[in-house]
């Protein structure tokens, strides 16, 4: 009998495939682990934690990226146990480099902060 059995929490949208570990707080993007720090891992839960509790359909924009979630800055800031709106940007501009190679972006909107997945181009 294993000693911890994994939690996962599944997400596939847009040929995108999306593996929450919880217990081992990893990140699978069509299978590859990303190597997330321990803020940057919750920073990502927190969008994908978002976006499955709203029970919404993502919303397209042009044709070229899909945003999935929104979270108001401040509440993001709690959610993810950071003290300064700074350390906030710093992470997810760390983070952004980490997701990037899958198409996927945290963005500046309003008074938070989106999550992205950027489609391909049809030819």
């Amino acid at each position: 009998m294993p000693l911890h059995t994994a939690r996962n929490t599944d997400f596939t949208y847009a040929g995108l495939h999306i593996t929450m570990n919880e217990t081992w707080q990893k990140f699978l993007f069509n299978g590859c682990t990303i190597p997330l720090t321990p803020t940057e891992y919750r920073l990502c839960v927190a969008f994908f934690q978002q976006y499955l509790s709203e029970n919404k359909k993502p919303i397209m924009h042009h044709d070229t990226w899909i945003m999935l979630s929104y979270i108001n800055t401040t509440k993001l800031q709690m959610r993810i146990g950071l003290a300064s709106k700074q350390l906030l940007r710093k992470h997810i501009s760390n983070t952004n480099g980490k997701l990037a190679p899958f198409a996927l972006q945290i963005k500046t909107f309003e008074q938070g902060y989106i999550l992205l997945i950027n489609t391909p181009q049809e030819s």
